[in-house]
C-alpha cells in the first residue's frame, strides 16, 4: 500500500477537522493550511496537515496506518501528539527530537504566536508565555538539529526568517528570570 499523497492528506485533514474551530472561532483547517504554508518539503507539509489529527479528532495512529501512512510519518506524528496529562515541555522536547517534527512544531508555534493579538488579554499573556517558551526551547536548545537539517537538504523555509525574532524572546526570558 502506498502512502497517501499530499493532496489526499489535505483532504483527510479537511474532513477530520470539519466543524472544528480555533480560539478565535475560525475553521481549524485554516490553521493547518497556514502551518503547511511555512513548510516547503512535501513530506513536512503532510505532517503539518496531520500534526493535530490524532490529538484533536476521532482518528488514531492505527487508523492512519490502515490508510497507508508509513512508519516514519507515524513516528513524527507520535512526536507531535501531546499525550493526556503530559507536561508541556516534555511534549515539546519529544516533538523537537526529530528534524521534520521540529520544523512542523516551529511552524505551529509561529502561527499561534502571530495570531495572539486576536485573543483576550489574559489568554494572550498565558499563551504567549507558553508558546515563546516552547519556541525558545526548540531554537535555542536544539538549534543544530533544525539548522543541520535545513542545510543538508538545501531547504530554505520561511521559518528561517522568523528565527531572527529569537533575540527578543531570549531577552524576555532573561528579564523574567531576574524578577
Amino acid at each position: 500500500m502506498r502512502e497517501p499523497t499530499l493532496e489526499e492528506t489535505i483532504e483527510l485533514a479537511r474532513k477530520a477537522h470539519a466543524g472544528q474551530f480555533d480560539r478565535v472561532r475560525e475553521p481549524y483547517f485554516n490553521h493547518l493550511e497556514r502551518v503547511a504554508s511555512l513548510c516547503l518539503h512535501p513530506k513536512i507539509q503532510k505532517l503539518a496537515y496531520l500534526h493535530d489529527i490524532i490529538e484533536d479528532t476521532e482518528l488514531s495512529e492505527d487508523d492512519l496506518a490502515r490508510l497507508g501512512y508509513g512508519p516514519l510519518t507515524l513516528l513524527h506524528l507520535r512526536a507531535l501528539t501531546k499525550k493526556p496529562d503530559e507536561l508541556y515541555l516534555d511534549y515539546i522536547n519529544r516533538a523537537s527530537s526529530y528534524s521534520f517534527s521540529a520544523l512542523v512544531k516551529l511552524a505551529d508555534l509561529y502561527d499561534h504566536l502571530t495570531r495572539l493579538d486576536r485573543l483576550p488579554a489574559a489568554t494572550r499573556a498565558r499563551l504567549r508565555w507558553k508558546y515563546e517558551t516552547a519556541w525558545y526551547w526548540i531554537v535555542e536548545e536544539k538549534p543544530c538539529l533544525v539548522a543541520n537539517f535545513l542545510k543538508k537538504n538545501g531547504l530554505v523555509s520561511p521559518i528561517e526568517e522568523v528565527i531572527d525574532e529569537l533575540p527578543s524572546i531570549v531577552q524576555k526570558r532573561k528579564a523574567h528570570r531576574t524578577i
